[in-house]
């Protein structure tokens, strides 16, 4: 009896340090599938090793509300101490997302949703972006000329800030007009650059604060026979924006960093699971994840593209900086 009782005990303990010392089990869910998933999954998976946390990262296919809920409820089923969450549809999943703070330690990343009690948002610092906007721009046009900015919703949060960015790092080395607001409409946006392309040819770049934007600008200077000579510059990439980067279509684009990103969602992740007392929350209740930018090869030289636009506008050689 005594033998069997040393037994249960001895059995006990180790299964009681088995628990004790097995990996963290976190999870990655996305709102569907891109290059950037692509970059972060390959990243996060040498990082979660690196970190000794085992990763599940799903991306729901179809990119749906109901697909993503499910995988998430899969992904807490399967034990993982913490999520990080790129809402599909933040407004309309907010009672599923205040279900799954209650249950798991949850992040929102990328796409932020406030007040359904996740933990901290891991996403871009938008005045970064914007900043990023006006590095681009030093390098597609000279200096003095007009810039047209496109615009979602003018009041918009990540709008604001990413304009902030831009005028603070520009100063008065551009004159920078708009934004041209479209509320999210895409036949908007390419009628507003028509527009623009055919009234103002004085305007030398357009740039396109947001992810749906880049596309239409890009088509709307080719249509108008001004590739190359207007510059696009725009946020996101898809295959079609990198190959018009490529071609020297669209001059720049601010993306976010996949790889960069990595070991900020599973530093976090992994103290959220832990519930690490030394891991601490800004705050504002934001980690900002990296951005970086891509330009093309073939940009014209500041004297090609001044020439290009003398002979639309006369006198743009005139133009000195801070004085369009």
């Amino acid at each position: 009896m005594k033998q069997f009782l040393f037994f249960c005990l001895a059995a006990m303990v180790c299964v009681s340090a088995q628990a004790q010392t097995s990996p963290l089990r976190v999870g990655i869910l996305t709102n569907g599938a891109s290059d950037f998933w692509t970059a972060l999954q390959e990243a996060a998976q040498k990082e979660a090793e690196a970190q000794g946390v085992v990763l599940d990262f799903q991306v729901p296919s179809p990119a749906t509300a109901e697909q993503q809920q499910r995988l998430a409820l899969q992904m807490l089923d399967n034990g993982a101490k913490a999520l990080a969450l790129c809402p599909v549809k933040p407004k309309e999943q907010r009672d599923f997302l205040t279900e799954i703070s209650s249950k798991t330690a949850l992040a929102t990343l990328i796409t932020d949703a406030p007040g359904t009690g996740r933990r901290v948002f891991l996403g871009r610092d938008e005045k970064e972006v914007g900043a990023l906007f006006s590095a681009l721009l030093k390098t597609a046009i000279p200096e003095g000329l007009k810039v047209m900015a496109f615009c979602g919703k003018p009041d918009d949060k990540a709008t604001k800030a990413r304009l902030e960015g831009l005028q603070e790092a520009l100063q008065d080395t551009f004159y920078l007009e708009g934004p041209k607001a479209d509320f999210g409409d895409r036949m908007l946006v390419a009628a507003n650059a028509a527009d623009i392309l055919q009234k103002r040819p004085e305007i030398a770049c357009l740039i396109g604060l947001e992810n749906y934007q880049a596309p239409m600008l890009a088509s709307a200077v080719t249509q108008s026979g001004r590739a190359r000579i207007v510059r696009v510059i725009g946020f996101g990439q898809t295959a079609q924006l990198l190959q018009q980067i490529e071609e020297g279509i669209v001059h720049g684009l601010v993306i976010d960093n996949g790889k960069g990103a990595a070991p900020v969602v599973l530093t976090a992740l992994k103290a959220l699971a832990a519930g690490d007392p030394a891991f601490v929350i800004p705050e504002n209740e934001c980690i900002y994840t990296p951005v970086t930018t891509v330009k093309t090869e073939k940009a014209l030289g500041a004297q090609e593209m001044i020439d290009a636009l003398t002979t639309q506008v006369p006198g743009i050689p005139e133009t000195t900086p801070g004085r369009p």
